[in-house]
């Protein structure tokens, strides 16, 4: 699996490159910030070796160093609550929704998820090797304005999370179903700079969340019984095109039948993880949104039936697959 700070990123090219390495499922997954470079961009810096390329071939050169550096691990979750974000689509009297981009008041509008989901990974010895953060909020805290790239505020809770614990730690954000869901933090200042005070205050409060839940969890190593995946591809029709299709994917993953994940690509809203958890009966139940298991191309946002109904960005415009998909992926991953 790759994690990636960028906002919109699938790689047909990188898909068929790892099946040549390895027999297992490749997931290539984004933070989706939107102070990322743009790997749309054909010609930067030069159309002989774009951007995009240059993000491949990195990848690929960190995946066939992974693989060298393979290790026996023990898997570990808990979670904890935290709300940092509100729903942009506001109900109106009418049942329709207004999407509000902009909360100047921070204003908690719902429904959210505020669950904070963390997995930990220790070797042999016992060190912590890895820690997973799962939230779902849009990283659109530095605004449209801000030129400088960035990866926002999960920068800031890697770099104190693997500050706090060693040099051998790696620390990664996922992101969960933030389609509908804006941080509550959004600073439009005369001066992009001033806003990443803001971002910085984020990532502090995040951090200050995690910490504690890393610390409930002990130092007991979890499990290492078992390890299994299954991806399924499925074809839908275009939502608005006639006799078109999209294609979409979801791989499910169950980790000592206590921790299970369900991954869907594009922008999914957050019910679906709220579903999922429902509906998965486990411990701990995560939902990785943002995330691609083929080379298909990006289908934007997929919103759940009632949102899509209430209409609003992202709900009735902005989406390519047909309405109902979401539900049928997360069968998918669950079935």
């Amino acid at each position: 699996m790759a994690i990636c700070d960028l906002c919109i990123f699938n790689s047909p090219w990188l898909h068929e490159e790892v099946r040549g390495l390895s027999d297992d499922h490749f997931l290539l997954a984004n933070t989706h910030t939107h102070a990322g470079p743009s790997m749309q961009q054909n010609d930067f810096p030069s159309a002989e070796k774009p951007w995009r390329r240059t993000v491949e071939e990195r990848i690929l050169a960190t995946l066939r160093k992974t693989l060298n550096e393979l290790f026996p691990a023990h898997f570990a979750a808990s979670r904890g609550e935290l709300q940092l974000g509100y729903n942009r689509f506001v109900r109106q009297p009418g049942g329709h929704a207004l999407t509000h981009f902009e909360n100047p008041e921070r204003i908690s509008y719902g429904p959210v998820d505020p669950t904070v989901t963390v997995t930990r990974a220790n070797d042999v010895s016992g060190a912590v090797r890895l820690v997973l953060v799962f939230d779902a909020w849009h990283l659109v805290v530095l605004g449209p304005r801000n030129c400088k790239i960035s990866a926002g505020f999960p920068g800031v809770l890697r770099n104190r999370i693997e500050g706090k614990l060693s040099n051998d730690t790696r620390c990664v954000f996922i992101k969960g179903g933030a389609g509908d869901i804006n941080p509550l933090f959004l600073p439009r200042s005369d001066d992009p700079q001033d806003d990443f005070a803001d971002m910085e205050a984020m990532g502090d409060l995040l951090t200050e969340k995690v910490l504690p839940i890393l610390e409930r969890m002990g130092m007991k190593g979890g499990g290492a019984d078992s390890l299994e995946v299954r991806s399924k591809v499925i074809e839908v029709d275009h939502r608005f095109i006639a006799k078109e299709s999209v294609t979409l994917g979801a791989t499910s993953i169950l980790i000592n039948g206590d921790i299970s994940i369900v991954t869907m690509p594009g922008e999914p809203f957050h019910l679906f993880q709220d579903y999922l958890r429902d509906r998965a009966a486990l411990p701990n139940t995560f939902f990785f949104g943002y995330c691609s298991n083929e080379g298909y191309p990006w289908p934007s946002y997929v919103p759940d039936l009632m949102s899509a109904a209430r209409g609003g960005y992202g709900a009735s415009d902005t989406t390519q697959a047909a309405v109902g998909t979401g539900g049928r992926l997360l069968n998918l991953g669950v079935s």
